[in-house]
């Protein structure tokens, strides 16, 4: 089985190529990627260097593959071109896309497979903000759709978490369940459903080896659940009983405070109820409990930080939280 992986070896894609190769060392992929992240990983492995939106991809399409999985495809633009190339070059195209491709405002009490998604307008295709990245991913769908004879798996993960996770949206919260005697919380229980890396990497692999699949699925891997849960799990974990604190709406509000770069992790002010049933069905996945993936993630960052766990760079700062909780 001859397999390319475009991307792996930041963060999703790290954790499958390392997963697939404990259980296939017997099919060793390709990496193709830029060489500027992490690239002393995985040594043994053969190489494809390039920059998809500048170079020419000449190596990727002048061979065969039985299984392109693509972690790295954010403009539709090249992925067109891309797509279009590998046409009778490629068993089956699995694309890494996410929820956000979802139209939130048109959506009901839950998300499935099939509720709208964005727009991308013509300016959007290429822009490199963060407010785009829904639309681009979206568009970046339809043109694989729009390929009728490219056999395409599209994943939709939710929020991601798990090892080599560097945007510290969960670590957020572990680091103030295990360090902190306060924690400041966003007042109201609003419930959301993440996707555990490993189980990431495991959707993927069955959908390598699966005869039949739908196209698209949702891949968070748990029922949903307030932030509140998150944090006593990790309580628990770490054997704290840090005091808990609640910010309602018109308090964050006055200060800025949401769920961005600069306040709650994790925070998104909405319910977040995705449906994976299509995935469980499909692939006969048993996805791991959330306590035990928090756990996992737990000790990846003990593995890490040993007991000198640092504030991440995500989020409200520890010194403004402590400002916050003394008036309130």
């Amino acid at each position: 089985m001859k397999i390319l992986i475009l991307g792996g070896t930041n963060f999703l894609g790290r954790v499958f190529v390392r997963e697939w190769l404990k259980k296939h060392p017997q099919y060793p992929p390709t990496l193709c990627h830029r060489g500027k992240t992490n690239s002393h990983e995985f040594p043994q492995l053969a190489r494809i260097l390039y920059d998809r939106e500048t170079d020419d991809m000449r190596d990727v399409y002048t061979q065969n593959w039985d299984v392109v999985v693509d972690f790295s495809s954010y403009y539709p633009d090249s992925l067109r071109v891309l797509a279009n190339k590998l046409l009778g070059k490629v068993g089956r195209y699995i694309y890494v896309s996410t929820v956000s491709v979802y139209d939130w405002a048109k959506i009901g009490d839950e998300i499935s497979e099939n509720s709208p998604i964005l727009a991308c307008p013509d300016k959007m295709r290429a822009d490199k903000t963060d407010l785009s990245y829904g639309q681009r991913k979206a568009a970046c769908e339809r043109e694989l759709l729009d390929l009728d004879r490219l056999d395409t798996v599209i994943f939709r993960p939710s929020v991601v978490f798990g090892d080599y996770d560097y945007i510290d949206r969960h670590y957020y919260w572990l680091w103030r369940a295990k360090t902190q005697a306060n924690i400041l919380l966003p007042a109201e229980p609003f419930k959301a459903n993440y996707t555990f890396v490993n189980d990431l990497a495991e959707l993927i692999t069955r959908a390598i080896f699966a005869p039949k699949h739908s196209v698209t699925y949702n891949s968070s891997t748990h029922a949903p659940h307030t932030i509140t849960d998150l944090v006593q799990i990790a309580s628990d974990y770490f054997q704290t009983a840090p005091k808990l604190h609640y910010l309602d709406k018109q308090h964050r509000e006055n200060l800025g405070i949401n769920g961005g770069k600069n306040g709650f992790g994790l925070w998104f002010g909405l319910d977040l109820n995705i449906n994976h049933e299509r995935a469980i069905a499909d692939f006969g996945i048993k996805f791991t409990p959330l306590v035990e993936a928090i756990q996992q993630t737990a000790d990846y960052y003990q593995s890490i930080y040993k007991n000198d766990w640092k504030e991440g760079w995500f989020g409200l700062r520890i010194e403004q939280e402590k400002e916050i909780l003394a008036k309130i």
